[in-house]
């Protein structure tokens, strides 16, 4: 309500020299947008998650008791400029070019053509109960990439369970031959079981005679994405594009050693399986797995009979069994696998 009455708005604006609207009370949508600032900066302010989206500050306020749209991030995040790291892009592999492609078809796409198929049409096949990707084990996608430290080159491989997109096995070495992709594999069959296919690009590491005999040891299934088809193997290539960047090796010390780089790339895959939250799967990888085998056993203990499709599948998730990977506290505070420790300290001391 105005002090004098008798004389308008516009004329006290007009005589002032001000704007009319600016006569108004401020909006209280810019004292809102500020505490959703803050949470914005107090997130990517955080190393790990310098680099994450709209939809994933959307899941990382939600479970801080925040409920936020995502339009309205993309708001605030445009209006004042709030932008995220951006991603890097990776390099060709020309010594691939001239290699006969694999005998091995690609077995994974239908599956995830079924799984698109069921999205859209929001309907599940007459007769099937389990479809898609449905547990644990069934599909791990592997790959390597290329990591400079120090002035060298160094080899990282890795598996994923497509179901809860955790990394079920690491190994990082000096050389991108079959025992830097047969020794990430054993070392996820140890710690999580045997999986039901193993979906990998047409690397000649992957199709070397080693590997595939280790498949048949253990009655895995092979799957190959085809020959320079990289987004049949999106999982692993997203996977890295992204992990690549949240390292941030130039974190390291310039006199860092090799264990040290092992460490340090356990630790924030440690982080990526436990405390980052996928998009995808609107929650940790964990806790994903977790959530997986605690329905089972609640299924169980209310006799709850199985269909026939998972009775004529039980003899195949016996190999599936979950077994949590036993971890080691370094004096750095580190939480690493058992074996990294012995296989730090004996390739250190080959490389020196």
């Amino acid at each position: 309500m105005l002090k004098y009455p008798n004389i308008s708005r516009k004329t006290i604006c007009k005589g002032i020299g001000i704007n009319r609207s600016n006569s108004y009370r401020s909006p209280k949508i810019k004292i809102k947008d500020q505490d959703l600032i803050q949470h914005i900066q107090t997130i990517r302010n955080n190393g790990n998650d310098a680099y994450c989206g709209l939809k994933r500050i959307k899941l990382l306020l939600f479970h801080q008791g925040i409920a936020v749209g995502v339009n309205k991030l993309r708001r605030v995040c445009n209006t004042y400029n709030l932008k995220p790291k951006p991603y890097t892009k990776s390099p060709a592999k020309p010594q691939d070019k001239n290699r006969t492609p694999s005998q091995i078809p690609n077995l994974l796409k239908p599956i995830l053509q079924e799984m698109e198929y069921i999205k859209n049409t929001k309907s599940i096949p007459l007769f099937e109960v389990n479809v898609g990707i449905y547990k644990p084990n069934q599909v791990w996608a592997g790959d390597f990439t290329y990591l400079k430290f120090q002035g060298l080159w160094y080899y990282l491989a890795t598996n994923i369970d497509l179901y809860t997109r955790e990394i079920v096995g690491f190994y990082l070495s000096t050389r991108h031959d079959t025992n830097l992709v047969t020794t990430t594999l054993n070392r996820g069959i140890k710690h999580y079981g045997i999986p039901d296919m193993s979906h990998t690009d047409q690397g000649s590491e992957y199709t070397a005679q080693e590997y595939q005999e280790l498949l048949q040891q253990h009655n895995i299934t092979p799957s190959n994405s085809n020959k320079a088809s990289p987004w049949e193997n999106g999982f692993q290539e997203s996977f890295y594009g992204k992990f690549k960047v949240e390292l941030e090796l130039q974190n390291l010390h310039k006199d860092s050693t090799y264990g040290d780089l092992y460490n340090y790339i356990a630790n924030q895959i440690d982080y990526y399986n436990n405390y980052r939250i996928h998009t995808a799967i609107m929650t940790t990888p964990s806790r994903k797995r977790q959530d997986y085998y605690q329905n089972q056993t609640q299924a169980t203990d209310q006799n709850i009979q199985p269909s026939k499709t998972q009775t004529q599948r039980k003899t195949q998730d016996q190999k599936s069994v979950l077994t949590p990977p036993q971890k080691l506290i370094l004096n750095n505070g580190l939480n690493i696998y058992d074996s990294v420790s012995n296989i730090v300290k004996l390739e250190e001391n080959l490389l020196l």
